[in-house]
């Protein structure tokens, strides 16, 4: 038998542990391809083994990351079990394998309006459709990540709890619905199922684990935990000073970190609050800055300190506001929360500071600390291809700002980047991959952007990549805002790129430059259906970027449209042909 050279210095690279997983790998191979060098006693030996091994697959869906990263923790916790384990993003699953698992672990993310992430949508269809399979075979367990500020928490990982144990399946544990501060309850729960795994399992031999097809998490220098201290090099305002909207352009220099990034990935900053309105809740609270109180870590800090680098101050939310009431004990909030639309609505235009000042009560540091929720990273669609702008970062900020009540706000990064920081300050970051938003591998491709606001940052992205690349394929940009004197977003580049030849066609839908009519990114896609219909017929990819709620519902209702209506289809062919491009990565959205 020859083994090649270049197999050989292979193996050389490999650890001692990739080694053991080798052989385990070899071993089952050659059992399957028929190698029948060993003795019948090892034959044996080698079945029984195989026969026991179970097998658990962990599928997470997400929207900004959190839900990979905790099925990555699953996974690692999980490594002790005598199984063979396996990690697949639901972007990344087929959806009929399902039926061929053992037992599953769901851990998913909510995105919108109760809806599921959009790497989970394909996969979502099948288990929730007519041809749905029997799933008495499989053992499950769900967990799911939310925000409680919005009023379908964790409505996802509630669908998929109630929708596997219909189709038959047998849950393992109790869904676990954690809220943005899911490291404590996390770690509970991946204790509790290593127990009941193991209590399952344990009258089974132990078995050299099968391969698998698992998700190596990257190596990486920084993330969320381990953010990068970056230098703010540039702020430039890039709507009108007449614009009803403030938008700026944010450059950041990546100095030496060795970040890298590609057109489609999300940039993550760590805010700090306002100083100012720290001072504000110190004030009502008569509270002294130097007090301590305790972090989860255990960690003792100052309030103030704890105050403007951990917790939200800017968001309010319907749980905020039934724990206020249950604490201030005030009627009027009482009999309000017992409303739940009453009560969303109070929570979306009434602001934190606000609300603590009309229904006062007495507190202690610890507990007002305790009572908000934690700090977290606020998530940008990178605005820039390292291609082209090397060792730096762009994003675009909707700075988020409004009055109540004569008292002025900000958004909690609006605020840090536009009042906080100024250029040559540092600000921690990090990326975020976003494997599901890419360019197609070939350049030749056509590609039709759509987007409303911000939402044009990524494609700004992807046109610096299709230009470094020379890439011969079209380019449709379809962008709205609201007027086109004060808001066309980075207007001078899109120019030069038509003048250049990359980009072929753009149509821009203005919602308020014409009082008698407001035009809307999916009034145009109607008004050019023909000719989308003629691309997406020569093969482009379509991206779709901005607002889930309503901006990308209404797009995604006006595909549908141009699809059925040009292509000659029903309703049912209609949303299966959208599917399909979805799944073939021809349909993708970056949505929030």
């Amino acid at each position: 038998m020859i083994v090649s050279t270049e197999l050989i210095q292979n193996i050389d690279q490999l650890s001692t542990k990739e080694l053991a997983w080798l052989s385990g790998y070899c071993w089952a191979k050659s059992k399957v391809d028929g190698l029948q060098s060993f003795s019948a006693d090892l034959d044996q030996v080698s079945t029984a083994t195989a026969t026991t091994t179970r097998t658990v697959t962990i599928l997470s869906a997400s929207q900004t990351g959190n839900a990979n990263r905790v099925a990555e923790r699953l996974h690692e916790s999980l490594q002790s079990l005598p199984v063979r384990l396996q990690h697949y993003r639901l972007g990344d699953y087929k959806n009929k394998q399902i039926t061929e698992e053992d037992i599953v672990i769901f851990v998913s993310s909510t995105q919108g309006e109760g809806e599921f992430p959009e790497e989970a949508i394909s996969f979502s269809k099948y288990l929730f459709g007519k041809r749905a399979p029997n799933l008495e075979h499989l053992s499950f367990a769900v967990v799911g990540l939310g925000d409680s500020s919005y009023p379908l928490f964790c409505e996802a990982s509630k669908k998929w709890d109630e929708r596997l144990e219909a189709l038959g399946a047998k849950r393992l544990l109790p869904r676990l619905d954690n809220d943005v501060d899911y490291e404590d309850s996390v770690t509970q729960w991946q204790e509790q199922l290593h127990a009941c795994l193991s209590e399952l399992l344990h009258n089974e031999t132990p078995a050299v684990s099968s391969p698998a097809v698992q998700i190596t998490p990257a190596s990486k220098t920084y993330d969320r935990t381990r953010p990068y201290l970056a230098e703010l090099i540039q702020k430039q305002k890039i709507t009108a000073r007449q614009a009803n909207k403030n938008t700026l352009h944010i450059e950041i220099d990546l100095g030496d970190s060795g970040i890298q990034y590609s057109p489609g990935d999300s940039l993550g900053i760590l805010p700090t609050n306002n100083t100012d309105l720290v001072q504000d809740f110190l004030a009502l609270f008569d509270f002294k800055p130097e007090a301590l109180v305790q972090l989860k870590s255990g960690q003792s800090l100052p309030l103030i300190e704890a105050l403007t680098h951990h917790v939200e101050l800017t968001q309010n939310s319907v749980a905020l506001v039934k724990k206020w009431a249950q604490i201030s004990q005030h009627p009027e909030l009482i009999a309000l929360v017992e409303h739940p639309e009453k009560a969303q609505h109070y929570a979306s235009v009434t602001p934190l500071y606000a609300m603590i000042q009309a229904y006062p009560a007495t507190i202690d540091p610890q507990q007002w600390f305790a009572f908000l929720r934690p700090l977290s990273p606020r998530m940008y669609s990178i605005a820039s291809a390292q291609a082209e702008v090397g060792a730096e970062v762009h994003i675009t900020l909707g700075v988020v700002e409004y009055t109540h009540q004569q008292k002025h706000y900000r958004g909690v990064c609006s605020d840090y980047l536009c009042a906080q920081l100024e250029e040559g300050d540092t600000l921690p970051i990090f990326i975020e991959p976003n494997p599901r938003f890419r360019l197609p591998h070939d350049p030749n491709t056509p590609i039709i952007m759509i987007g409303a606001g911000t939402g044009i940052a990524p494609y700004r992205a992807f046109m610096q990549q299709r230009e470094q690349d020379q890439a011969q394929g079209r380019a449709w940009l379809i962008f709205g805002n609201q007027k086109f004197t004060d808001d066309f977003l980075y207007q001078s580049e899109w120019q030069r790129w038509h003048q250049l030849g990359f980009l072929h066609k753009a149509s821009l839908a203005w919602s308020r430059q014409n009082p008698q009519q407001k035009v809307y990114v999916q009034d145009k896609i109607r008004a050019e259906s023909a000719e989308l219909w003629q691309w997406l017929s020569q093969g482009a990819h379509v991206y779709v970027c901005g607002d889930a709620n309503q901006m990308a519902k209404e797009v995604e209702q006006a595909l549908l449209h141009v699809i059925a209506h040009e292509g000659q289809l029903n309703s049912e062919q209609s949303e299966q042909y959208l599917d399909e491009l979805r799944d073939n990565g021809r349909y993708q959205r970056d949505v929030y």
